[in-house]
């Protein structure tokens, strides 16, 4: 009986943590990421337009950043910010707030400056990514005369140069002598 109780926890301790992440994303980070992905795919289809002789109905998925240690920590430092400025305007408007409006309008200040500042920081940052990695699909004409559905992993420096593209699946392709029409 013990043992099938001591399972069953084990069990639920592997459920909850592939469900429960270990650490949230920021609203700073978040955002980052969303306008970085936007960038990558922006760079990767010019890169297939210009390598391909000929593809369509793309997708991506699986977009990493790489981030660099130094950028996370001004990430988080603006979020850090941000967050304060929420609280206090929360706490203000619940009528928590401890103390006189002149206090609050120094701290919003404060707080608001502080993240203009490492917004600035963050929006002028020179190395955000040691890399970025994104998966593209994309049916491309083949040598055969039909169109493969391939995917490519594709890995970009920080200034949003191809760097490698391996090709890492293929749906549809019949022979391995079929391949794929560069420009």
């Amino acid at each position: 009986m013990n043992l099938l109780l001591l399972k069953n926890k084990i069990l639920f301790f592997f459920i909850f943590l592939s469900v429960v992440p270990l650490y949230g994303v920021g609203d700073a980070e978040a955002k980052q990421i969303e306008s970085d992905k936007r960038k990558v795919i922006n760079k990767v289809l010019e890169w297939s337009d210009s390598v391909f002789y000929f593809h369509e109905d793309y997708r991506f998925e699986k977009f990493q950043a790489h981030y660099t240690d130094d950028f996370y920590i001004i990430l988080a430092r603006s979020d850090q910010y941000k967050k304060k400025v929420d609280d206090l305007k929360a706490l203000k408007e619940e009528g928590r707030f401890e103390g006189s409006e002149q206090a609050y309008n120094a701290q919003l200040k404060v707080n608001e400056n502080k993240y203009r500042k490492f917004q600035i920081i963050v929006d002028s940052y020179a190395v955000r990514a040691r890399f970025f990695e994104i998966i593209f699909w994309s049916n491309i004409k083949t040598k055969h005369g039909y169109n493969v559905y391939y995917g490519h992993r594709i890995k970009l420096s920080n200034d949003l140069v191809v760097m490698a593209a391996l090709v890492i699946g293929s749906i549809g392709n019949k022979s391995m002598a079929n391949t794929i029409i560069y420009n």
